[in-house]
């Protein structure tokens, strides 16, 4: 969790979705080389050759199962993502994510109440990317220049983040866990 800016920052350097907001407001690819809108849908071309830290491909797969986390009742992020068509189970506790597919390349993203701050919510921790098989072992987002997370506490929380060899000789960088 992610309690003061600081946080954020760092996790924005480990983490990213689809597109980013910058300062001014515009939105910018991320992972999307490209999207459309077209009334309640969303469309999203991923761009080629984006890897998770551990060099594994990130693909549309990833994009969907990454969303779908975010959108579950337990996520902090889930109220973020209502505009996204889904059905709930009938104990409310699990939601399924109706309203977001991949196919190749492409992840298409269905609003049932579209929402004009749909890419700023996409942008933000709701929308980051994690691995969809084993997302817990992943400690890094996608490939942010070769940052990744190691030490994690048994909370999850980071203890410090590191270069990854392939990029640049070896530098830990500490972060203060409180």
């Amino acid at each position: 969790r992610m309690a003061d800016v600081e946080s954020r920052q760092v996790a924005t350097l480990l983490h990213g979705g689809l597109v980013a907001q910058e300062q001014s407001g515009t939105t910018r690819p991320m992972l999307a080389k490209s999207w459309t809108h077209t009334g309640n849908e969303w469309e999203f071309v991923l761009k080629p050759g984006v890897t998770f830290s551990n060099g594994v491909p990130v693909t549309a797969t990833d994009v969907v199962a990454s969303l779908c986390a975010a959108m579950q009742p337990t996520s902090p992020w889930a109220w973020a993502l209502l505009s996204i068509a889904h059905k709930d189970s009938q104990d409310g506790k699990s939601r399924d994510c109706t309203g977001v597919t991949a196919s190749g390349d492409r992840v298409k993203i269905v609003e049932t109440k579209p929402v004009p701050w749909f890419l700023d919510a996409i942008s933000g921790p709701a929308g980051w990317v994690l691995p969809a098989k084993g997302a817990k072992e992943v400690c890094g987002g996608f490939d942010a220049g070769g940052i990744a997370a190691v030490g994690l506490d048994q909370r999850h929380q980071m203890r410090r983040i590191e270069r990854m060899r392939r990029y640049q000789a070896r530098r830990v960088l500490h972060i203060s866990a409180q």
